[in-house]
């Protein structure tokens, strides 16, 4: 019986191993930081998100939210931190309060920046990452227009 256990040791060793060397490679990300500014004033706290507006088939694409540091700067995570994002095309929206939200009181946000800048379809934000470019890629944002409209 002996023998039979030394004979399936080298199996039972190799086994683990080599399903940790076939798990998939996650999928490539280009690497994304900026500033968030309003009004040519960068903004103390908030988030920025990039929303995926077009899929390549066969690529995994997701959406990705981060906050702003109290320099308005951001540094773009999708699988682990700093790693950025999946190569595209993106609507940006960014969502900043002089006063957030608060379920007993619903309705009565102060927006420091535009609502609009929260909206996908209105914010007028675009992006496109491109895995040829050089990185870590700059990409600024300097929202302009009246507080809270």
């Amino acid at each position: 019986m002996r023998y039979h256990v030394y004979r399936l040791l080298p199996s039972l060793i190799a086994f683990p191993l080599l399903a940790i060397g076939c798990a998939p490679a996650p999928p490539k990300t280009v690497k994304v930081k900026g500033i968030v500014s309003f009004n040519g004033e960068k903004l103390t706290s908030g988030t920025i998100s990039f929303v995926p507006t077009t899929i390549t088939p066969g690529e995994a694409i997701h959406p990705v939210t981060v906050e702003l540091d109290n320099g308005g700067n951001y540094n773009l995570s999708t699988f682990n931190a700093g790693d950025g994002v999946s190569p595209g095309q993106y609507s940006v929206t960014v969502v900043s309060y002089d006063r957030p939200p608060d379920p007993a009181t619903p309705g009565q946000e102060v927006w420091s920046i535009p609502r609009k800048y929260g909206n996908p379809q209105a914010s007028g934000l675009r992006a496109e990452i491109r895995a040829e470019d050089p990185q870590p890629i700059e990409l600024d944002f300097d929202l302009v227009g009246e507080k809270n409209k």
